[in-house]
């Protein structure tokens, strides 16, 4: 039942532990222009920024780009498909050998095995995948499902409590308070309706609804606050409305339920809502005459006083903030100025600029990318054939490994190392006599062909006939046969020299074929990657 959870919750979290990450360098980018350029931007520019995140947060594709940052950064990918693949392959080689004859027995077994580990981990290690042992890679998925759904219930607990108090609170009926909200939302440009309801169970002023907006007012600010006062809270508040920061704050509050383990993702989305209330202060501001910005100031830092003496954080957007958004928020009004609101040409290159940085991935390398030290890249006719995979070939009798040496093949080596890394090219099923087979040496991007006279070499940069080879399954080994030259068997002679045979069928004609990593595989159905990991073992 456990892994059964984990391998469906596999996908969404190998893109979350990637688009995290990415947000992770984003969050960074945004803080660094905020700490440079802050002060020709504004408040309206520094809020801007943050929506760049969310959508970093909730974007399911995003194209590569030469100009991306993440082209500098490796970026992590959970990888649990591959790591389980490590695990699975010792009971896959065992249930495919009749069909592939791609396992070994006794220590040849051993050692084609640990070749094969040693290659996937650091294939992995390029990649940027976690190494992490089966039970954690098991485990990690079901963790974050814990965290997630803990984070969710609390945020509902925290709106069915606000309904609550919706409820239980009563309606605003005073013609002179209803008066002054309708002058604010004249003033600021609302024209939807707002209902007001007074409340013993909120310290400060707080918006809540989407559709149906209330503005909840604890008693005593009706009680002790004079008509300016209210004023300054409405224009606030309806700046929260007219900018939609409800909606902003339910959409933010579900990437965080997603992203809830990465800590650069809380710090920046609490950022984005102390920058939304310096944008809000700075919108009602604009409305306000310059001999009433510093009773506007006063208001602020009333309102947060009776927050902090309540001790009961907000759940909605309000005229509130934390302790350390004070003296921020004071030196803004202080210092406010009309210009500093309004839209910046720097703004808008800004977020075009941090949204090529950061809102695109970075070249993908995984067709061109080397496996195993100081292989080569794929060719440029590489795309000709339907499946590519990557293996090592081993003679059954000696466990010697199949390498390139130079422009010849030798089989000598009991180590494969990057000159053992062949691909195996096909259109059709491997290990049928009916289909054709190009052998690729990856450190020599040469292909292996064979003469009329058995002789091998490495000397074609382009597949023709002499390179075709049949690569036959049998319960003993696989037969790797010449198909321009009938009962041309790949096979060790007495010296050790490979040669293609007319003799090749005794056991020094018998190989194993062990796959490292499949580079590209058809959509037929006969190739398709499920039936690769049942036919040929080895990781994508």
């Amino acid at each position: 039942m456990m892994d059964a959870s984990a391998l469906h919750l596999e996908p969404l979290f190998d893109w979350l532990i990637r688009t995290t990450a990415q947000a992770g360098v984003l969050v960074c980018l945004i803080l660094l222009v905020q700490r440079i350029l802050g002060r020709w931007i504004g408040v309206r520019g520094r809020h801007c920024l943050w929506f760049l995140l969310l959508v970093r947060l909730a974007l399911p594709w995003a194209p590569q780009s030469g100009w991306s940052v993440y082209n500098l950064l490796p970026i992590p990918s959970y990888g649990g498909s591959e790591i389980r693949a490590d695990r699975e392959i010792a009971s896959t080689s065992q249930r495919t050998k009749t069909a592939a004859a791609v396992a070994a027995d006794g220590a040849t077994d051993s050692s084609g095995k640990a070749a094969l580990q040693s290659e996937t981990a650091e294939s992995r290690r390029e990649r940027g995948r976690f190494s992490l042992g089966p039970r954690v890679t098991r485990v990690l998925p079901l963790l974050w499902l814990a965290g997630a759904c803990s984070l969710a219930g609390c945020i509902a607990v925290n709106h069915i409590r606000l309904g609550r108090i919706v409820r239980r609170g009563r309606p605003v009926t005073d013609r002179c308070v209803l008066e002054i909200l309708g002058q604010c939302r004249r003033l600021m440009g609302v024209r939807g309706t707002v209902e007001l309801v007074a409340t013993d169970n909120v310290p400060c002023p707080a918006l809540c609804g989407c559709l149906r907006p209330r503005l909840l007012l604890p008693g005593e600010t009706l009680v002790e606050s004079d008509r300016n006062e209210l004023r300054h809270v409405f224009l606030h508040e309806l700046a929260h409305l007219r900018r939609h920061d409800i909606l902003v704050g339910h959409l933010a509050s579900l990437l965080h339920v997603l992203h809830w383990f990465n800590p650069l993702v809380a710090f920046g989305l609490r950022r984005m809502r102390a920058d939304r209330e310096l944008v809000c202060d700075g919108l009602a501001l604009s409305r306000l005459g310059p001999d009433e910005v510093s009773a506007y100031g006063h208001t602020v830092v009333r309102q947060i006083e009776r927050l902090l003496m309540a001790g009961w954080p907000p759940v909605v957007a309000g005229l509130c903030g934390g302790q350390a958004q004070v003296k921020q928020r004071i030196a803004l009004i202080s210092l406010f100025g009309r210009r500093r609101h309004r839209r910046s040409y720097l703004t808008i290159a800004l977020v075009v600029c941090l949204a090529g940085l950061g809102l695109t991935n970075g070249l993908s390398t995984d067709k061109a990318e080397p496996q195993g030290p100081g292989a080569a890249p794929l060719p440029s006719h590489w795309d000709r054939h339907a499946n590519i995979i990557r293996v090592h070939i081993r003679n059954r009798v000696t466990g010697a490994y199949l390498v390139a040496d130079g422009d010849q093949v030798a089989c000598d080596a009991y180590e494969p190392g990057e000159a053992g890394l062949w691909e195996a090219r096909f259109d059709d099923d491997l290990g049928n006599p009916d289909h054709r087979v190009f052998l690729y040496s990856v450190v020599a991007e040469k292909y292996l062909t064979s003469d009329d006279r058995g002789n091998l070499a490495l000397d074609r940069a382009d597949p023709d006939e002499a390179g075709r080879w049949i690569v036959w399954a049998r319960p003993e080994g696989v037969w790797v046969i010449s198909d321009t030259f009938k009962n041309g068997y790949l096979r060790l002679d007495e010296q050790g020299q490979v040669h293609a045979e007319n003799f090749g069928r005794d056991a020094r004609g018998y190989w194993d074929i062990d796959q490292i990593r499949r580079i590209k595989v058809s959509d037929s159905p006969i190739s398709n990657p499920q039936w690769r990991r049942e036919k040929v073992p080895g990781p994508d």
